[in-house]
């Protein structure tokens, strides 16, 4: 499994945000991509308090957008 960097860290976060509350085109992913899944449960762990801890950003800056 690959980690993902600290500097794409932030990206990361919004991706698993998406992922964890469905906010994403499940149709478009069930019929044009491979290895989803793998992809989503690689993310879970970037929660905004993890990224936190390696970049120079806040949880509460990264979940902003919410």
């Amino acid at each position: 499994m690959c980690e993902v960097p600290p500097t794409s860290s932030t990206a990361s976060v919004t991706s698993s945000d998406w992922m964890a509350e469905d906010l994403y085109d499940k149709e478009f992913v069930a019929q044009r991509t491979e290895g989803f899944e793998q992809l989503r449960d690689m993310l879970a762990k970037y929660t905004p308090e993890y990224a936190e801890t390696i970049t120079d950003h806040a949880a509460q800056i990264l979940t902003y957008w919410n």
